[in-house]
């Protein structure tokens, strides 16, 4: 009852296997091993000379997916890859017994799997999975030896990363605001290039400085959407229509990830060092018990009971790991208590709980053995003790811990926030479209620059070209745009035209008529004007 390390003595009867406080797990099983060593060297249990103990023996063993341990794969050979069940292939192989999986549904409690064994229902023998020794369950079925030594470990939402002055940046990565940067300038020189040659409504045409300037300022204010600039070209409208596309998803992107990071706090009963050891034990927890949840009748949930909390009635229970987790990172619970191996796996491999991380001191050292029905005969367990000491002792578990769990500790334990951070493959797409537009105006400025596009135009004769009956008709069509809408197309360019023909004509209509009405005054338009001759 008190954590037993899943050791079975000869009559199948568990052994006490706790570990004495502040040992290292492993050593909690050393004497263990060694009883068992002492009492598997009988010559009953050695090896005929070029046959194997148990071959001819055939098992139907029972599994259940528990990552990673036991993984569901149709395309295993048995249907079923991890560590456990490399374990399976090395002891079929020691003993050369053959073996048969059956795949049990994942929603399976171990109580029922334990029940399925006992009984030998289906015609199980064993069974090879997540799987801790209790008193209660030794009552039913006999434990091997463990083959990896577990312990509980507590888990929680990690905590929120220090202020910081530049924090309103963090949304984005460094290659996405570089990205940003790089789209804004492009935008905003080209409007000021082409622009700032035609259109004088919203440039200087004098000065290149003070047009990067107004380039710069007209794409700021459209990006916050407060007003945009009348292009007078269509490479212009292709600049504008790029920046402002490329800006409006960029802030919206930004204004939703900036509430994310703003807003991001731990819960309000953090699990904290009460004691100031350095690091979180049993008595630390009890402080924050009411607030964690764990796995009712599991037997981390008992040990939670029996040495942190104690029951008032007011406890909060998850059904499985996954509902334990998702209730951590809801803010439902601070925290739980779960097999760190299993725990350390399933954070360490979905993004869904990167923010989760295990601390503290690992508790209540125990272990995964096979379990076999009461009828399995003594010497076969026997030979499966022996075979998984011999295996742990050749460092065969250690290699199986690099294979299953490589990689995992550092990124469950991650305490940053880069994965939640946009980067240039996340905003590719907008990127992409942003300069497809940019290389579209571009395109078509060298095209009118070259003519290759009027090659394709049917000609058009200038406003100032055209004859005096056709002008005419022409100024009567601007001048109803001019009333009905009160400005003109194109108006910088229109404008121009329109004050050098009404420059030109009022000219030319005031020298005729001070011509013929002062003609007997003046005459000679070398000589001065007479003083008053032209009035107001």
């Amino acid at each position: 009852q008190g954590g037993g390390m899943g050791l079975v003595g000869p009559q199948g009867k568990a052994l006490d296997g706790r570990s004495l406080p502040g040992r290292d797990t492993r050593d909690g099983l050393s004497s263990h091993m060694e009883f068992q060593k002492r009492g598997l060297g009988n010559s009953s249990l050695q090896q005929n000379e070029g046959r194997k103990v148990l071959e001819g023996v055939h098992y139907k063993v029972a599994v259940r997916e528990s990552p990673p341990f036991v993984m569901y794969n149709d395309n295993a050979s048995h249907g079923c890859v991890g560590y456990s069940m490399d374990w399976l292939d090395q002891l079929s192989m020691k003993l050369g017994f053959s073996f048969q999986v059956t795949r049990l549904p994942a929603n399976i409690g171990t109580e029922d799997l334990v029940k399925m064994v006992q009984e030998r229902k289906d015609g199980i023998n064993f069974s090879i999975a997540s799987i801790t020794l209790t008193a209660d369950r030794s009552k039913k079925v006999i434990f091997s030896t463990p083959y990896v030594d577990v312990t509980l470990r507590v888990i929680v939402l990690q905590s929120v990363s220090k202020s910081s002055f530049w924090q309103f940046l963090e949304p984005f990565s460094k290659s996405a605001w570089l990205g940003i940067i790089g789209v804004f300038t492009v935008t905003f020189f080209s409007l000021a290039y082409l622009e700032g040659q035609v259109n004088d409504r919203d440039f200087r045409h004098d000065s290149p400085i003070k047009n990067c300037f107004l380039g710069f300022y007209h794409m700021f204010v459209g990006a916050l959407q407060q007003t945009t600039m009348n292009a007078e070209t269509a490479e212009g409208r292709l600049f504008l229509s790029s920046g402002l596309f490329f800006f409006f998803i960029i802030s919206a992107t930004y204004t939703a990830q900036l509430a994310t990071f703003l807003t991001r706090i731990t819960p309000t009963s953090a699990i904290l060092d009460i004691d100031n050891d350095g690091i979180i034990t049993e008595q630390d927890l009890r402080y924050f018990s009411a607030n964690m949840t764990v796995i009712q009748g599991s037997p981390a949930g008992n040990w939670f009971h029996r040495e942190v909390r104690y029951l008032t009635g007011d406890e909060i229970y998850c059904r499985d790991l996954t509902d334990c987790l998702d209730q951590i990172t809801s803010g439902y619970a601070v925290g739980t208590v779960y097999d760190g191996a299993i725990a350390e796996y399933a954070i360490g491999t979905s993004t869904k709980y990167q923010r989760l991380r295990l601390i503290g001191a690992p508790f209540y050292p125990e272990g995964y053995g096979l379990i076999f029905s009461r009828s399995e005969p003594q010497q076969h367990i026997n030979f499966f003790n022996k075979e998984i000491l011999e295996g742990r002792s050749v460092g065969f578990s250690d290699d199986l811990m690099k294979k299953w769990f490589s990689g995992v500790v550092a990124t469950a334990a991650a305490t940053d926030t880069t994965n939640l951070r946009l980067g240039i493959r996340e905003l590719g797409g907008i990127f992409a479209v942003a300069w497809i537009l940019l290389a579209l105006g571009w395109l078509y400025f060298y095209s009118q620059k070259l003519r290759i596009l009027k090659l394709f135009s049917p000609p058009r004769q200038h406003f100032i070209s055209l004859p005096p009956f056709a002008k005419v008709e022409r100024a009567r069509e601007l001048l109803n745009v001019l009333e009905n809408t009160g400005r003109l197309p194109n108006e910088s360019l229109q404008v121009h035209l329109l004050m050098r023909v009404v420059l030109e004509s009022t000219i030319e209509s005031d020298l005729a008529a001070l011509a013929l009405k002062n003609h007997s005054t003046w005459s000679d338009p070398e000589d001065p004007m007479p003083q008053g001759s032209i009035g107001n």
